[in-house]
């Protein structure tokens, strides 16, 4: 399991989108991934994915300051840091 708070970037909690796109991607549960063959590569890769959308949130809410946010997605590495910083700024956030 992904320890939490070990994955933190500006107070978004990144462990949550990293864990659920390593179950998603292994198809496998919590508390089994840790037993794949690639674990460490694919921890790398999910990691990396959450910065990235951390960081492009960073930067959209620098340069654009939105209202609100809305996404087809608030979960795994790559949609939900991004989710995540703008529900945290106290943005309108709508997910389908």
């Amino acid at each position: 399991m992904i320890l939490k708070g070990k994955y933190e970037h500006e107070g978004v909690d990144l462990s949550t989108y990293i864990e659920t796109s390593m179950i998603r991607a292994f198809r496998s549960a919590s508390g089994q991934i840790e037993r794949e063959r690639d674990y460490d590569k694919l921890l790398r890769v999910c990691t990396e994915n959450a910065l990235i959308s951390v960081l492009v949130a960073e930067k959209v809410q620098k340069e654009f300051d939105p209202d609100m946010l809305i996404t087809s997605h608030g979960i795994y590495s790559t949609y939900g840091p991004f989710y995540e910083y703008f529900k945290g700024k106290g943005k309108k956030t709508i997910t389908w």
